[in-house]
């Protein structure tokens, strides 16, 4: 399904609901709002109040995680022992790895034990 989507986006960026979003990165709607909310996934509100995120946000998530896949425990190491703490919030970037790397942890160690 997403491959046709993003491939019909070719000359344009298409808005999308958070169902849509979640539908195309493979994961829960709830989740999709936890990362908006955390600042992973970029979104506004319309004035009803219901999210709204760009193509090409979601595309550049789906190639980000891709590339995430080789260093995941490396990014953990380096932010989860500090946020029983102080979360790095200094800047969006450090924030955005740290959300990353505790997703990628949990579901490494989900595989894990399955």
């Amino acid at each position: 399904m997403h491959a046709s989507l993003l491939d019909d986006a070719a000359g344009s960026d298409p808005v999308l609901t958070t169902r849509q979003a979640a539908q195309l990165l493979g994961i829960a709607v709830s989740t999709a709002q936890l990362w908006i909310e955390n600042g992973v996934l970029p979104a506004w509100k319309t004035p009803g109040g219901h999210r709204r995120i760009r193509l090409s946000d979601v595309s550049a998530l789906l190639r980000e995680r891709g590339s995430l896949h080789a260093e995941p425990a490396a990014h953990a190491r380096d932010f989860l022992p500090a946020a029983t703490t102080v979360l790095p919030t200094r800047s969006r970037h450090a924030w955005r790895r740290c959300v990353r790397a505790a997703w990628s942890t949990l579901r490494q160690r989900r595989c894990s034990t399955a």
